[in-house]
């Protein structure tokens, strides 16, 4: 593509950008990811991931022996890949992978501790046989609680709406410099 092409399709001009003042703290953010290997308050963790506010690096280990590639195949994109599960897509990944972990771990769950809007939520969803519809949610700071009261759980759309007022339905407000209209 030429020069003469690329400007029509991109405008030179430089959006003005200016921090959120209002903002003292994100909209949303995933605190901490946790595997276990049942949904129990007493579940054997397997993996627990903490993340800061801001930028997190995924970081590999790297290999002492010099066997070949390092960070490949160590579950960074299965990482983030649950943590979009947790925040309500709906497979964590390929029905091959899943098959997968099923098998090693049928009764797996995925929890986080997520911020959204000023609130705390507790969710959990299944990685292992249990469909995903069996997901739930509670607000709370810590993620335990989910697995502690099954009948103070709500259910997992809770969560979906809450994290869906705080963004996507603030869009509508939202105008296209450019276009003079909402998204």
């Amino acid at each position: 593509m030429s020069d003469t092409n690329s400007r029509k399709l991109f405008t030179e001009e430089q959006e003005k950008f200016s921090p959120a003042t209002d903002r003292t703290e994100p909209v949303i953010w995933v605190r901490r990811l946790v595997v276990v290997d049942a949904p129990l308050p007493t579940a054997q963790v397997i993996r627990e991931v903490e993340l800061r506010r801001g930028l997190n690096i995924i970081a590999t280990a790297t290999a002492a022996s010099g066997d070949g590639p390092v960070g490949h195949n160590v579950g960074k994109t299965l990482f983030t890949r649950l943590i979009r599960y947790c925040l309500g897509e709906q497979h964590f990944a390929r029905a091959r992978v899943r098959e997968a972990i099923a098998r090693q771990l049928p009764d797996a769950y995925v929890a986080a501790e997520v911020f959204v809007d000023g609130k705390w939520w507790a969710v959990a969803r299944p990685i292992g046989e249990t469909a995903s519809r069996d997901s739930w949610c509670v607000q709370s700071e810590e993620w335990r609680a989910v697995f502690a009261d099954p009948t103070a759980a709500d259910k997992y759309s809770s969560f979906v709406d809450a994290l869906t007022t705080a963004t996507v339905s603030r869009l509508a407000e939202t105008q296209l410099a450019h276009e003079q209209r909402a998204i």
